[in-house]
């Protein structure tokens, strides 16, 4: 009768050792590494002269495009700033909204500083700066992780954004 009752408890306590080892593996986080480029095109831009010095504006805007977020695949962007420009240089904020197909959503928000006004790698210039998510919805519920970002004025309204990070899901 001993011997039958060692063998339950073991068989018992190897179930709840392997039952225990499932959760924790469910349960890890994915982490990995992300690029991405969005293209993007400004919807509605609105800009006042500071009046201070020549060149001295302020600006609220939002844009739209398309991204490329590697390893998740195209997705729809919207992006709403404001910045301070003086003749053509100077910082921003963004929040951006990344939609994919099946509904879920990522926000990022970036900063940043436009270092190059006049011709360059793609002929208007372009800046760096940081970026963050802020948060997620559907398969991204939760999301985290930062990195750096790389833009490129095309034109009037026209710019596209290069992204690397890192990022982790619970």
């Amino acid at each position: 009768m001993i011997r039958k009752t060692n063998h339950i408890m073991l068989i018992t306590l190897s179930l709840v050792l392997l039952l225990l080892l499932t959760v924790a593996f469910v349960q890890a986080a994915e982490k990995g590494k992300v690029t991405a480029r969005e293209v993007m095109y400004a919807t509605n831009y609105q800009s006042i002269p500071v009046g201070d010095v020549e060149g001295h504006i302020v600006f609220l805007y939002e844009a739209k495009g398309i991204g490329f977020w590697e390893p998740w695949g195209a997705a729809l962007a919207k992006e709403s700033g404001i910045g301070d420009r003086t003749k053509g240089l100077g910082s921003n904020e963004a929040y951006t909204i990344i939609t994919y197909p099946d509904g879920s959503t990522i926000t990022i928000k970036g900063k940043g500083e436009t270092k190059s006004a006049g011709p360059g790698k793609t002929g208007a210039g372009g800046g760096e700066g940081t970026w963050s998510f802020v948060s997620g919805t559907g398969k991204f519920q939760g999301i985290q992780g930062e990195g750096t970002s790389k833009w490129w004025h095309l034109g009037p309204g026209q710019y596209y954004v290069d992204f690397e990070g890192e990022y982790t899901l619970p």
